[in-house]
């Protein structure tokens, strides 16, 4: 067992761990924060989840329920059929925090966090899209594997997402299960996480699923396990989902979302999205995505 980090990581990723990550499409593990910053999130966490702040609270395993209707030019355009989630209570997630909360924000502006970032993603500049925090309470079943791409109005997957623990995440209370190189796979049907199965068949015609038991169909899977602080960054494409929380006490993670700088921007024209002040076509950017100054 590793001890709790103390400090940041302030070294880059050395050569060796930016091709492991290539060839898995995930890394771990890279301890990231301190625990004076997991107890600040813990209690930011719980402050939203209050009623403190204006914060929007979703339930992971609700029913999704997507429309397509017109957009002002003609062309098609997606929506949820209700953007209203119920109040987390087996799943919760905590979308974009940041918008509204400068702690969390500070942290999603990490150097060190967006640095590892950028160089996964061998970009210049990297955007913030997302902030979530995810909570997984006890008894809550296992989370399908999915495929992050599926959910994101992007026009190409230049994306990761860095998942960092604020509990010990072990397999008996939601470690992550990864496919290794399921990267390389290509894109794949969102799924919706209560039922276990896709959606949006008929919006995008020739895109398979994401196989729901991989290991059935020969496919090896990882089990990612984190002590808090420490976190794993994955491709945004590469399959991956949870194991059950069989445990008596939640599981926590802070998740963040980073895009690299200049990757168009489809917006509802791809998936259901909020209003973001950017533009279809246009690189993401703006007050809602800005660019992240990096260490390295």
């Amino acid at each position: 067992m590793t001890s709790l980090p103390t400090s940041l990581r302030n070294t880059p990723l050395t050569s060796d761990e930016i091709a492991r990550f290539h060839k898995d499409g995930y890394l771990h593990p890279n301890p990231v924060l301190t625990q004076d910053q997991i107890d600040m999130v813990l209690q930011a966490v719980d402050e939203h989840r209050a009623g403190l702040f204006e914060s929007k609270t979703f339930e992971l395993t609700d029913p999704v329920a997507i429309r397509r209707s017109q957009g002002e030019q003609g062309q098609d355009v997606f929506e949820y059929e209700s953007n209203e989630g119920t109040v987390g209570h087996t799943f919760s997630f905590l979308f974009n925090m940041r918008l509204r909360d400068e702690r969390i924000r500070d942290l999603a502006a990490d150097p060190v966090i967006a640095g590892l970032a950028r160089q996964l993603l061998d970009a210049d500049e990297v955007v913030i899209m997302e902030d979530n925090v995810v909570v997984k309470e006890p008894g809550s079943k296992l989370l399908p594997f999915h495929q992050d791409y599926s959910y994101w109005p992007l026009a190409t997957p230049d994306a990761v997402t860095v998942f960092i623990a604020l509990d010990r995440i072990t397999i008996d209370n939601g470690a992550m299960m990864v496919v290794p190189g399921s990267q390389n796979a290509g894109e794949r049907l969102p799924v919706s996480f209560g039922e276990v199965e896709s959606y949006m068949k008929d919006e995008r015609p020739g895109v398979p699923e994401v196989p729901a038991d991989p290991e059935a169909e020969g496919h090896p899977v990882s089990y990612i396990e984190l002590q808090p602080g420490e976190c794993s960054i994955h491709s945004s494409m590469v399959w991956h989902g949870s194991t059950p929380n069989t445990t008596p006490n939640r599981r926590q993670a802070l998740i963040l979302r980073y895009v690299k700088a200049g990757t168009i921007w489809l917006g509802n024209e791809r998936f259901p999205y909020d209003e973001v002040q950017c533009a279809v076509g246009d690189p993401i950017g703006g007050p809602v995505f800005p660019v992240v100054p990096t260490a390295f």
